[in-house]
This record gives structure tokens, sequence and C-alpha cells, in this order.
């Protein structure tokens, strides 16, 4: 019924990062979502933060919507990104000329292309992207597995996982000194 909305997930770990995303449409029966496509990069051998591989994630779930809204004939009437890290999260709230380079470049674009009312947090049981950064059996990931369908709980309507609030970190690592107070 009507134009689909598209739920793009990302991570990072110390082993990789990673987004996915999923076309979801209501039905007469509720909503269904099917997987379009994911994106993996092993994490760099000279040892970054967390922060930083989490941000790569995400900046990997924007590249993959830019990706499929060029690519595909699908027009999608409402776009949610979703993140487990509360300061990426935490980030996109902020303008990204007030970081160092590494966040700031990457802020920018993804800022670029998506507005900060488009990120999500979710706790980590609930993101689909942690079978890409922490890897998963194949038989895991058959036709009828998460994988493929995303969560139960996204068949929802979008109240019940839309209104997770994350947690506030204390201090956004990234900015620039000037920038740097903590957060109330």
């Amino acid at each position: 019924i009507g134009q689909p909305q598209l739920l793009i997930f990302s991570d990072g770990s110390i082993q990789a990062f990673g987004a996915v995303a999923y076309a979801r449409w209501q039905t007469t029966n509720g909503f269904e979502l099917r997987l379009i496509m994911s994106k993996c990069r092993v994490a760099p051998l000279k040892t970054i933060d967390i922060v930083r591989i989490e941000l790569c994630g995400a900046l990997l779930g924007t590249r993959l919507r830019t990706f499929i809204m060029k690519e595909s004939n699908l027009e999608f009437k409402r776009v949610f990104h979703f993140t487990d890290s509360e300061i990426v999260k935490a980030m996109m709230n902020k303008s990204s000329y007030g970081f160092d380079t590494f966040e700031g470049n990457r802020l920018g674009e993804m800022q670029r292309v998506s507005n900060k009312d488009e990120y999500f947090w979710l706790p980590g049981a609930m993101n689909i992207a942690d079978l890409i950064t922490r890897g998963c059996a194949p038989e895991n990931m058959d036709i009828n597995s998460p994988w493929q369908n995303c969560l139960e709980v996204f068949k929802e309507p979008e109240e019940v996982w839309t209104q997770v609030k994350a947690p506030v970190p204390e201090v956004i690592p990234g900015l620039k000194k000037e920038n740097r107070v903590t957060i109330d």
C-alpha cells in the first residue's frame, strides 16, 4: 500500500564496519520488509577507536542510501537510519564544522545527504547490522531469516521502534578543543 520506507542499519566493531538496507511496505496484513543490499568493510589494521569505526559504518549507510535512491526505481516515503552508537547519534545533532578533520569530513558527507531527524538510536540487540560486523553462520541467513526479512519488531507501527531514546553521552569525542564541553 503506497510507497515503501527505507530502513538502514549501521554498525562497527574492531573487526569490521558495515550497513544494511531494507524496504518496508505496508500491506493489508501489516508490514513486510525485504533486504535490498548490504555493504561491509574490514576494520583498518591500524587500530582506531570504536567511535570512529561506528562513524565509518554510519557513513557507509549514508552511501548505501545514495546508491539505492539513484539506482533503483523506488521512491521512498521516508528514510530511517539506525545506529546502536549513542555517540554517533549525538554527533549527528551537531554541525560537522565543530569536529576534528576525521569526524568532520564524515559527518559533513552524512549531513549533506540526510538530516538529523532521520537518525535513530536502538539497542545493539535490535541492530541487524551486528551480523555484518560480528559474523554469523550461513545457515542463519536463509530465505526466512531475520537477515532477509529484518527483525519482527520493525513489522510493528513506527511508534514502537522510533520512540527508543538514546542515552546521552557525557562527552562527544572528536570535537575540536574549543567546542569540547560536557553535555547536560
